[in-house]
């Protein structure tokens, strides 16, 4: 894996190199992602290209590897293989930050304990493209840059949201948009709309606009009326079902995407509680978990196809 001899960090930048102790320990902490061996490379040799990031640190790495991984020799930047190569020093027009996740990537290494931060994983995967590794393959579930750039979902679901669709990640866009429920999605800016395009575009404004038809769906439906008893006659319940429709009206009104089973349940045990005939309450009691149990399974991130958010008004409980 990338790194550099001695303290494993460089730099070729006259008084101000690092090679003082306190230097290194201060790289130390600043790049330990950098800091691996070849370990189970240790078969290609020791490394024999030389990288200087933008910020003037050297980076070791293999050719072999690189070129195994890469599609275009690392942005044409490396000959094919060769017996013996002389070493080689390239600059680089990316930080080491960024370097350092893209060569995570070329060597499928673990981040840990390093932790890159938002900014280092999303220049690198802009920067994948052109050096040869599709975005799609290399940043895949079980991968551990996904993993690093999924933590961030929660914190910054629209950027997370943005680059997963930039690159058609869909697992990424997918869980960025579990997160973006609330979000309004017509405010977005020309140029978060730009970058994600229509594809990942529509996929979001069908997540929103799918999940409050679903649950219009679902609560305007009433409840099955009981045979008629002391508080029922042949009329039917008027009261429980008139009782219904004003309490749907009033959370139709004030419906979202996110809006949690909990609120549901909490809305229509108001109105069950007035209910005087005991079988009206069963019965709705009965229709209410049906609609929670519906609605918890209906599809809270972005779906290939939209008919998987439709498909749970079918499913009997």
């Amino acid at each position: 894996m990338a790194h550099s001899q001695g303290s494993n960090i460089d730099t070729n930048e006259g008084s101000n190199d690092l090679t003082g102790p306190a230097a290194t320990q201060q790289s130390t902490l600043e790049l330990a992602g950098v800091e691996h061996t070849y370990t189970s490379h240790e078969k290609d040799g020791p490394p024999d290209v030389v990288f200087i990031s933008s910020d003037e640190i050297r980076l070791y790495a293999h050719r072999a590897q690189l070129c195994e991984v890469s599609n275009n020799h690392f942005g044409s930047l490396l000959m094919p293989s060769m017996a013996n190569p002389t070493p080689t020093t390239i600059a680089l027009s990316e930080d080491v930050y960024t370097l350092s996740v893209i060569f995570h990537v070329i060597y499928n290494a673990s981040f840990k304990p390093y932790t890159p931060t938002l900014e280092a994983l999303s220049n690198a995967i802009n920067a994948l493209d052109k050096y040869g590794l599709r975005p799609c393959s290399h940043v895949s579930p079980g991968s551990p840059i996904f993993e690093e750039v999924v933590k961030f979902t929660s914190r910054a679901p629209l950027i997370i949201y943005t680059l997963g669709a930039e690159h058609d990640l869909f697992e990424i866009a997918q869980k960025a948009s579990e997160h973006l429920l609330t979000y309004p999605v017509n405010t977005l800016s020309d140029d978060i709309v730009a970058r994600v395009g229509s594809v990942y575009l529509q996929r979001l404004f069908d997540l929103h606009a799918a999940r409050i038809y679903v649950l219009q769906r679902l609560v305007t439906q009433r409840p099955d009326e009981h045979k008629p008893n002391t508080h029922r006659g042949e009329n039917g319940c008027e009261s429980m079902q008139l009782a219904w429709s004003n309490a749907t009206a009033i959370l139709i009104l004030d419906v979202n995407p996110e809006i949690l089973s909990e609120t549901i349940q909490k809305h229509f045990e108001r109105f069950i509680a007035t209910l005087p005939c005991a079988e009206c309450r069963n019965c709705t009691e009965s229709h209410v978990r049906e609609i929670l149990w519906k609605w918890s399974i209906t599809p809270r991130s972005i779906c290939r196809d939209t008919q998987d958010f439709y498909s749970v008004l079918s499913l009997t409980n």
